[in-house]
């Protein structure tokens, strides 16, 4: 099965980093030179070969990466990853504003990319953004933008142990959009695993959209309804497409830029757009409330004799505030150069599944580590599904591949 010919054309047209036009053929966007950047040409065979196995349309066995490299990458991501979840729960049960919290920890991206920058470690490039490169790359800062805004309010509206639950749909959008826009295709009994997910995200979301499954028949349509309207559950479902949307966006725009580049020009438009956000939603005047009542704990606590806060104080201190926001910011931009790195050096199915693991730990640490966390039944249930298929989508990928190797050393030797 192709795909259609139009589709193939629009997603050539609007994901294009070179532009609509397409005016130079042998334009690679921009290296960095720790000045800036400038054009290359591509001459080489070998170089057109590698930039088409970033976009997963090369034979991965020729010019794909080590086995080595993708696992070292993977178990990096997911470590980071899994620490910045529950760092972020835990900032947002402090700092209960979302797109404030998404501004600060873009701003201390921002200077974290200058401080990378000034000490030589990294290609950052220009500190400025110049408008062409805003233009050729708008669709994934754009993108980008968005994906990370949707976590954030959705994990700021779910507890942490569902978070993986209400955006279990990911690995098939995922490999819905590679087949739209990377012509991977899949076969049939990569389909069945992908149903089996499908069957613990209905799981899940009867659950949630269910309450606590007891009472009236009308109590229970009415406890329906309301799950069916939770700003948390939707938020879930419209991240997942977001994100995988991002994943296919990163794979294609990454190999482009390096890491350091990308990480810094997605983290400024992200701390230009969530500052503006905050500032017309009144975001920044409930954060001068919320510090303020910050600064009455901590004189309290510091008048106190006691080491802890008393029990008639409610709300953060000062500390936890700024520390809060400090320690995610950082892990923010740890967890932004390793979904980077991640998605260049693999492929976005294999990110997402990477994400699906992580979620199971993640979830069972949520409710170990963060207040008022639990797992129900059903979620444990929905959960497993969804592990289960995403482990035998990962076997019989590499079965796969496998057969797909073996069949081109035996075309070689009969050759």
């Amino acid at each position: 099965m192709s795909r259609p010919s139009s589709l193939s054309n629009l997603s050539s047209k609007l994901f294009s980093p070179i532009g609509p036009n397409n005016e130079n053929k042998n334009y690679m966007p921009l290296t960095g030179n720790g000045n800036g950047y400038e054009k290359e040409n591509i001459t080489s065979p070998m170089i057109e070969k590698h930039e088409a196995s970033q976009l997963g349309l090369a034979n991965e066995s020729n010019a794909g990466p080590s086995r080595l490299k993708v696992f070292l990458t993977v178990s990096f991501h997911i470590c980071i990853a899994l620490s910045v979840t529950l760092l972020n729960k835990w900032a947002l049960n402090t700092v209960p504003l979302p797109q404030v919290l998404l501004a600060f920890q873009t701003g201390i991206c921002v200077i974290l990319s200058v401080i990378v920058k000034a000490a030589g470690w990294g290609s950052v490039g220009s500190l400025n953004l110049p408008m062409s490169e805003v233009q050729r790359l708008w669709v994934y800062l754009v993108m980008r933008t968005v994906a990370v805004g949707m976590k954030v309010w959705c994990l700021n509206l779910v507890p942490a142990s569902f978070y993986q639950v209400s955006r279990g749909l990911l690995l098939p959008i995922t490999v819905l959009l590679s087949f739209l826009f990377l012509g991977n295709r899949t076969s049939p009994a990569i389909l069945f695993n992908i149903l089996i997910i499908c069957v613990g995200f209905v799981i899940g979301s009867a659950s949630k959209l269910s309450g606590s499954g007891s009472g009236s028949g009308s109590a229970s349509a009415s406890s329906s309804m309301s799950g069916m309207l939770d700003l948390g559950f939707i938020l879930g479902i419209a991240s997942t497409f977001t994100t995988a949307a991002e994943t296919i966006i990163v794979k294609i725009y990454a190999p482009k830029l390096p890491i350091f580049r990308a990480v810094y020009t997605t983290s400024l438009v992200g701390f230009i757009a969530f500052t503006g956000l905050s500032y017309i939603s009144g975001g920044f005047d409930d954060f001068s409330h919320l510090l303020e009542t910050a600064r009455i704990n901590s004189a309290a606590l510091a008048s106190s004799s006691v080491t802890k806060v008393p029990a008639n104080i409610t709300g953060p201190t000062y500390a936890g505030v700024v520390s809060a926001i400090l320690v995610s910011g950082v892990a923010y931009y740890l967890v932004s150069l390793a979904a980077v790195l991640q998605i260049t050096v693999t492929t976005p199915v294999t990110h997402t599944i990477s994400t699906a693991v992580r979620g199971v730990l993640q979830s069972l640490l949520a409710v170990v580590l963060l207040p008022n966390e639990s797992l129900s039944f059903s979620a444990i249930v929905s959960i497993f599904f969804i592990l289960v298929g995403s482990a035998r989508y990962t076997w019989y990928k590499e079965k796969e591949k496998k057969e797909k190797e073996a069949a081109a050393a035996r075309a070689n030797i009969t050759g």
